[in-house]
């Protein structure tokens, strides 16, 4: 509610000026004396121009009336220690050593608030929080919803329990103040969330301390943060002759994102005379940060009721690609990018995401599991039937029997989105299906990887097979979305999954290690097409850090630490025996170029391409559009 950091006059001609290159710049920062002698400068300002004030003079007023924020200090986690036993378990000597690294950017990146922030809330965009935490890096200085899951494991695995317990309890101090987790700990974020992953991460505290203690004594909190989503983000979607009750992001306020809001603003120009369209593109914008995926062609819903757009034909792209790198082709038999959408189709609210409801129904599970512990069994039924009931939603409306994955839902043309995104994976992670189908939907899960073409990138899995510009999208590659595959399917039990896991672990160290070796660095996002270069795209330059990025490897490191370590041999499953390195230094340039390539060729609208891509979208298998190719 800030009239500085949050909405207001200042704030719009602050932002629209454009003194700094982020918007989250200004929002980060401290006011000088008060609040209010800041809007009586702003006042006269704009009198004294007319309301019409020049970039100079904007500058000088925030210059004289802000100032960067000084409300973090540095913070060593108590219970660092410098040779946590994970290291053990690490055979490889370049792998150990690289884990040796990562562990000390716990304290690289710890941080502790100030007291002042406690005592003088209003100088500051920031809420506070008891206790230290650590932040994901670069840009993200606060603490951040769901990429903290990532974080506390990365901690437990490290042998820092207090200091993970100490991130859960900031969270749940957020609930308490808030009613729900917000996107960050910034007054701009708390009409948002981020993916509920509050009680997974106190599931994964408890399985590594046997705490009932802190179980007990948060379970209201838990609670809490669980029924917000159940009782703000539920629609009814009708299949079959049923009705069922899903999940969506959707989060309605005014304005343009606070920390994003000349990015926002420029976005709705085309609607500057429609106040009312360009509010609810707002709420979409928002509602898409939301899902933690800002932003992706998952969320593009155009006028055909597709994620496409204006697209290129795919043949030119090809014949592009093949001319600049031949390797890219016939080395990687990768799928072809496609152009897919643009930020103006997005209708986050329409889309129920598959995510989104695993996390739900792990959330149930989980809750059912305490409830268990804490003897309510009263509560444990009703969980349990909260979960089964969620898990039959999510197999009526999201599961494609044919392709043998789950989907997103685009409620507003009552259809699946068969396309391919990672988190199509997730109800795997979350075990969000009937256990006694599991080789069933573990073998067809297998098979739609194979049959994407996902596999012949060595970089990684992308967010998605579209190529929009977009930070959630090819080439791009995130650590969440490794997890959801990875995890999910070794957690099937299944032998082939298992195998498929192994491989695609193994491919995502190597590619996070080289990047590592090249550029003393762990990133927030990595490129598909070229192993351990970092990802581009979206509103901001690529961070570095990484809170989930090196939580996810301590993951990994502890499950497959034992298996090798780097190398530039990718044989095996899903590979054509090809060097690693090999493929790196072939294409050490494509990815950029692929970019050009494929965003040039937007304008090369091809009528009978189009048609193509209706029957692609239309009952087509996944990955049948590349035999075309």
């Amino acid at each position: 509610s800030s009239d500085i950091y949050c909405k207001g006059e200042l704030l719009h001609v602050v932002q629209t000026a454009g003194i700094f290159p982020d918007s989250k710049t200004f929002v980060d920062m401290k006011v000088r004396e008060s609040p209010e002698i800041a809007l009586k400068h702003f006042e006269k300002l704009m009198q004294d121009t007319g309301s019409n004030p020049s970039f100079d003079q904007v500058r000088s007023f925030v210059n004289q009336t802000f100032e960067d924020g000084d409300e973090l200090e540095e913070w060593t986690p108590d219970d660092w220690k410098e040779q946590p036993a994970l290291l053990a378990r690490i055979e490889n000597e370049k792998y150990r050593q690289w884990a040796l690294s990562l562990n000390k950017l716990w304290r690289e990146l710890g941080r502790k608030m100030k007291t002042d922030v406690r005592d003088n809330p209003s100088h500051y965009s920031l809420i506070y929080v008891p206790h230290g935490f650590v932040i994901p890096g670069g840009r993200f200085k606060e603490l951040y919803y769901w990429d903290s899951y990532w974080i506390v494991q990365g901690l437990l695995l490290c042998d820092m329990h207090e200091t993970a317990k100490g991130v859960i309890e900031n969270l749940m101090h957020l609930v308490k103040v808030l009613g729900f987790v917000p996107n960050g700990s910034r007054v701009y974020y708390e009409e948002r969330s981020q993916p509920p992953l509050l009680i997974a991460m106190a599931r994964a505290y408890f399985d590594k301390t046997n705490d009932i203690a802190f179980i007990r004594d948060n379970i209201d909190i838990l609670e809490k943060e669980f029924n917000f989503w159940m009782n703000n983000s539920m629609i009814e979607v009708e299949k079959d002759g049923r009705s069922y009750n899903l999940a969506r992001y959707i989060f309605l306020s005014n304005g343009p994102r606070p920390e994003s809001y000349r990015e926002d603003f420029e976005t709705t120009e085309h609607l500057a005379n429609k106040t009312e369209e360009r509010e609810r593109m707002y709420w979409e914008l928002k509602s898409g940060a939301a899902t933690g995926w800002d932003f992706s062609s998952r969320w593009f819903i155009d006028g055909n009721g597709t994620n496409n757009g204006e697209f290129a034909s795919r043949l030119e792209v090809l014949e592009s690609l093949t001319m600049l790198s031949p390797a890219f082709v016939t080395h990687t038999l990768a799928p072809v990018p496609m152009c897919a959408g643009v930020l103006k189709d997005i209708k986050t609210t329409s889309i129920v995401p598959a995510d989104l409801n695993a996390f739900l129904y792990g959330a149930a599970t989980s809750l059912q599991f305490f409830m268990t512990k804490l003897k309510e069994r009263v509560k444990a039924t009703g969980y349990g039937r909260i979960a089964s009931e969620l898990r039959e939603a999510v197999q009526a409306v999201l599961w494609n029997e044919e392709d043998g994955i789950w989907y997103d839902y685009d409620a507003s043309n009552k259809k699946q989105r068969r396309y391919f995104y990672g988190s199509n994976l997730a109800p795997l992670w979350t075990y969000c299906y009937d256990e006694d189908k599991v080789e069933h939907i573990s073998a067809k899960a297998v098979r739609y990887i194979e049959e994407t073409g996902i596999l012949s990138y060595r970089g990684g899995t992308p967010a998605s097979l579209n190529q929009t510009g977009e930070q959630w999208d090819f080439p791009n590659c995130w650590a969440p979305l490794q997890a959801f595959i990875i995890q999910g399917l070794e957690r099937t039990g299944q032998e082939d999954a298992q195998n498929l896991a192994d491989e695609l672990a193994r491919r995502w160290l190597h590619a996070n290690y080289m990047g590592y070796e090249q550029n003393v660095m762990m990133f927030e996002k990595y490129d598909a097409v070229n192993i351990g270069r970092f990802g581009g795209g979206g509103e901001y330059q690529v961070q570095e850090g990484f809170g989930w990025t090196n939580g996810l490897v301590f993951e990994l490191l502890a499950k497959y630490g034992s298996k090798g370590g780097p190398t530039g041999d990718f044989g095996g499953v899903g590979g054509q025996g090809v060097s690693g390195q090999d493929v790196s230094n072939s294409l050490s340039h494509t990815a950029d170029v692929v970019r050009e390539v494929v965003r040039g060729a937007t304008s090369l609208v091809l009528g009978a391409d189009k048609q193509s891509d209706k029957a692609n979208h239309h009952g087509r298998k996944p990955g049948e559009h590349h035999a075309s190719v």
